[in-house]
């Protein structure tokens, strides 16, 4: 199997070491509610019921997710424990009935009848830019890596960032009030 660190290795010549990922879960606020670190190996998918289960599940009712998380084992947790997912799925995917769910079914239908961007406004999937804004703030404001070498001491110090965030997110993110 080809795999990145592979390709890295074979683009650059080199040894390459692939330092771990920050996957979060936030929620409409700006928050950080969970959070995992992953390496190289680890797909997206691969954290998504831990996020899911340390996010308060009882009070979730939505998941917005890249396109990475577009699988069928996502959406059956997903109607398992009731919750809407707002996923795109990719452009040629293939829908088996009787193994797929009706959302998902339902999605690369609306999707190919009427196109992405129309799926994408219907479902107001611009949410996620939330989470991407989360990300910008936890990589420049606070830190652009994690310092320790060793795994449990980064993921020590990626708790402590994730708690800093939350703490500035609630004492700088101003409040809107509608006017009349």
């Amino acid at each position: 199997m080809f795999v990145e660190k592979n390709w890295l290795k074979t683009k650059h010549s080199k040894q390459y070491n692939r330092k771990v990922w920050h996957n979060i879960s936030t929620e409409k606020g700006g928050y950080i509610v969970a959070r995992m670190l992953i390496d190289y190996h680890t797909a997206d998918r691969g954290c998504f019921s831990f996020l899911i289960n340390k996010s308060n599940a009882f009070q979730v009712t939505a998941m917005l997710a890249d396109g990475d998380h577009d699988s069928r084992d996502i959406y059956q947790i997903l109607e398992r424990q009731n919750l809407n997912a707002f996923i795109p799925p990719p452009s040629r995917v293939i829908i088996y009935h009787e193994i797929d769910s009706l959302k998902r079914y339902k999605a690369v239908k609306y999707i190919k009848e009427k196109g992405y961007w129309a799926w994408y406004y219907k479902n107001n999937f611009g949410r996620t830019n939330k989470v991407e804004n989360t990300f910008y703030c936890l990589k420049t404001i606070l830190e652009r890596k994690l310092n320790p070498r060793i795994l449990s001491n980064q993921n020590t110090e990626s708790h402590l960032l994730c708690c800093m965030h939350n703490k500035i997110t609630k004492i700088a993110m101003p409040k809107f009030v509608k006017a009349c």
